[in-house]
């Protein structure tokens, strides 16, 4: 029995460095996730800045050809004065032309604007673009440093995933099914010492008489409390 019990125990052992490269995975697959994360940012921030300049160019476009027909109109009326025949028709014309040269200094002025925000735009656009690539070559670094990290440590779980097949194979079905109904009921810490009479998977003191019997590794023992396996361990 003591033997079957050191089996669990170095199983346990085996089951905990998998556990801990896993959580070593799973940080390394967060931090590349919030790499992504971080790029998309700076992706969005441009692609953004980007269409916001093209929309007030449309606007500086549609400015310019309103801008262009009230100047054809201009003429057009320029043309028409030459042929009215009285006075109110010259005068009705005259307004017309007036209110297109206002309609056209107002519309000046809005393209001045335009232009202005544009070129703010088109500067921060630049250095957005300049952001973006510095941050692709930082994040493309890192990214292949997680990349070789995680390789390595999978080659690791690999193994370790090994050892636990080949202690695995060496524990007799009875101890096996025990171990796996235990691990079930508590969670991946299964085994555990129990050290000056206190469990260490539930931090409970065990009654002394199960503590003494423990020092036999006789007889399979569980923690009244969590219910885990539990085994003697001297104090380090």
């Amino acid at each position: 029995m003591k033997k079957q019990i050191e089996i669990l125990i170095r199983l346990q052992e085996v089951e905990d460095r998998s556990t801990a490269i896993q959580s070593q995975i799973n940080e390394m697959q967060t931090k590349t996730a919030t790499l992504d994360d971080k790029l998309k940012i700076y992706t969005d921030s441009l692609n953004n800045a980007r269409d916001k300049l093209e929309e007030q160019k449309k606007e500086y476009r549609q400015l310019e050809t309103d801008s262009q027909d009230n100047e054809a109109k201009i003429a057009k009326s320029r043309e028409t004065l030459r042929g009215v025949k009285t006075n109110k028709e010259y005068q009705a014309v005259l307004k017309g032309i007036d209110d297109l040269r206002h309609a056209n200094s107002f519309l000046e002025d809005q393209m001045l604007t335009l232009l202005e925000q544009s070129e703010l735009l088109t500067k921060e656009v630049t250095a957005l673009d300049q952001d973006l690539e510095t941050a692709k070559k930082q994040i493309s670094t890192e990214k292949e440093i997680i990349k070789t990290s995680l390789a390595d440590i999978s080659t690791q779980l690999e193994k370790i995933s090994k050892q636990k097949e080949s202690i695995l194979e060496t524990m007799n079905q009875d101890m096996r099914n025990k171990y796996e109904r235990v691990k079930k009921q508590v969670g991946a810490k299964a085994v555990v010492p129990a050290i000056k009479e206190v469990c260490q998977g539930c931090d409970i003191n065990i009654p002394p008489q199960l503590f003494n019997e423990l020092q036999r590794f006789d007889k399979l023992k569980f923690c009244p409390h969590c219910y885990r396996i539990v085994y003697w361990k001297a104090q380090e």
